[in-house]
């Protein structure tokens, strides 16, 4: 395997190299090379065969195998191989070096910056291929990749060996390997991970898919969020707005499609909201403005509702007491002296009443039919007087009235109605007169039943009135209210007529006087 003349090349030179530059004459020499060997050796350093006789040899030891000690050759070996390393690996580093003075290094570790102490021009930084996909949008990783070159394997390599002798701290990843975990989030230059999911946000901030506890999607758009109207994909409803305007203006189409659908509580709770304004759009087909959808707003004064097929509840402003002015430009809907009008397909009613108008009275026109069942009257702290014209046949009741409300006057000769002193008596279905309506702010402190009706102590209470007279033909509905001053809360006499009814049941229960005429 190995030359002989690595050692010594039979020359007098060589051999004298052999035996350490002493005289030949004086060595003795290898029987199986014929190198020269110092005395005191007991093997060949050209060959490496074992000198086991002192004595002068035969010609016949010639011909006998050279004995090689293994363990020596196994050593030599080694020496041989590490040298060869040795100038493989200086061979590699010079190649190396070579390649990076031509190629410009184009991955960096997250951790650069912060290794070096110097800091990172954040349009200049390149992050490492091995970042994880949730710190980069679809865009930007298209971009790195574009921009960043292709490395060959030994330019990778070299790449890595460089980065971490020269660069020492940086973090080079190999190829197959990841970046260690420890190198992304740093604070200085790297790159973190966002706190949401690409595409979704919260209500208010932009675009976002939810899920409903109904099960149905919940988008948002802006301030806005909404989804599919009942039973259909065609239209949308929105069911609250998020945003802190004053002056709010409701989208006629989200998403793409019609909103058909304000729903309960859509606006809530909010003391910023003066104006909502509906948008006006053709692709908006109808609209439904439900009851409740505007709840306990303190500072809203204006609603302008769009110019479509409009259906707006009678309750659809709940307990906004600043709101006076309802602008429509609808052939369905007309608001006029704080009453919102609505066509019903075959009469005008009242729909709504303004809690913010400061007019006294209100006098039914006579193209209007009269109070819509449901309207609210009850939160606005002004009206004290009603006019009903004789064609009225819609009459407010004791649950809808606002306690400032003192008379309320039906014109003679309406054939379903009539009026005892500011007090209303009206037919119900069976033709009996007790759907009444007594003033809450009525301040006489007596009064006296017709005959033949019946007085409506169901929601109401009087606290100026201190004696009732009611004729045996007549009485109220819920005595206990009467008995209880549940109603009356200053009552002091009831007259009953002799023969009443209500005569053992009041003297027993009422703790005023009962008094029988």
């Amino acid at each position: 395997m190995y030359n002989h003349a690595f050692f010594a090349d039979g020359s007098e030179q060589g051999q004298k190299f052999a035996s350490g530059g002493r005289d030949l004459e004086f060595l003795k020499k290898c029987p199986f090379c014929g190198a020269a060997m110092p005395e005191e050796s007991h093997f060949c350093l050209s060959c490496f065969s074992v000198y086991t006789s002192p004595k002068p040899k035969t010609a016949a030891d010639h011909t006998k195998a050279a004995v090689v000690l293994p363990g020596r050759k196994h050593l030599a070996e080694r020496i041989v191989s590490a040298a060869l390393a040795l100038v493989l690996v200086v061979g590699m580093v010079l190649s190396f070096t070579a390649a990076e003075k031509s190629i410009p290094l184009q991955t960096e570790s997250p951790n650069a910056e912060t290794a070096t102490g110097a800091a990172t021009d954040p349009a200049a930084q390149t992050t490492s291929p091995q970042t994880s996909a949730a710190a980069l949008s679809e865009g930007a990783g298209e971009e790195l990749a574009a921009s960043t070159p292709t490395l060959s394997l030994p330019q990778q390599v070299m790449a890595a060996v460089v980065g971490q002798t020269a660069l020492g701290s940086t973090n080079v990843a190999l190829p197959g390997t990841q970046t260690p975990e420890s190198t992304i989030g740093d604070s200085s230059g790297s790159v973190d991970t966002p706190d949401e999911t690409p595409g979704t946000e919260t209500p208010g901030t932009g675009t976002s898919n939810s899920a409903d506890p109904s099960g149905e999607e919940v988008d948002s758009e802006d301030c806005w969020v909404y989804k599919n109207e009942d039973g259909s994909t065609k239209y949308v409803k929105i069911t609250k707005y998020t945003g802190n305007a004053a002056k709010v203006t409701v989208p006629a189409v989200l998403g793409g499609k019609p909103v058909a659908r304000i729903t309960r509580d859509t606006f809530a709770d909010n003391d910023r909201i003066t104006e909502i304004t509906f948008e006006s759009d053709e692709r908006q087909v109808y609209l439904c403005v439900d009851s409740g959808c505007m709840t306990d707003l303190p500072a809203l004064k204006v609603v302008r509702l769009p110019d479509t097929d409009l259906g707006v509840s009678s309750g659809f402003a709940d307990n906004c007491p600043s709101l006076e002015t309802i602008e429509v430009d609808s052939s369905q809907y007309l608001f006029e002296n704080g009453a919102l009008y609505y066509w019903n397909s075959n009469e005008w009613v009242i729909r709504y009443y303004a809690p913010a108008c400061k007019n006294e009275t209100l006098t039914v026109p006579s193209w209007c039919a009269g109070l819509e069942i449901g309207c609210a009257l009850e939160e606005n702290p002004y009206l004290k007087r009603i006019n009903l014209h004789k064609n009225v046949k819609r009459f407010p009741s004791n649950y809808a009235v606002n306690d400032a409300l003192e008379y309320i006057d039906v014109e003679e000769g309406n054939s379903r109605a009539f009026s005892v002193d500011g007090v209303l008596f009206a037919k119900n279905s069976s033709g009996r007169y007790s759907s009444s309506c007594y003033p809450p702010g009525k301040r006489d402190k007596s009064f006296r039943l017709p005959e033949n009706v019946f007085l409506d102590l169901a929601n109401f209470t009087n606290p100026y009135l201190e004696e009732i007279w009611i004729p045996k033909s007549s009485g109220v509905d819920f005595p206990d209210r009467l008995y209880f001053r549940r109603c009356f809360t200053n009552l002091k006499v009831i007259h009953l007529q002799n023969g009443h009814s209500y005569e053992e049941r009041c003297r027993s229960t009422f703790t005023g006087v009962t008094e029988m005429y």
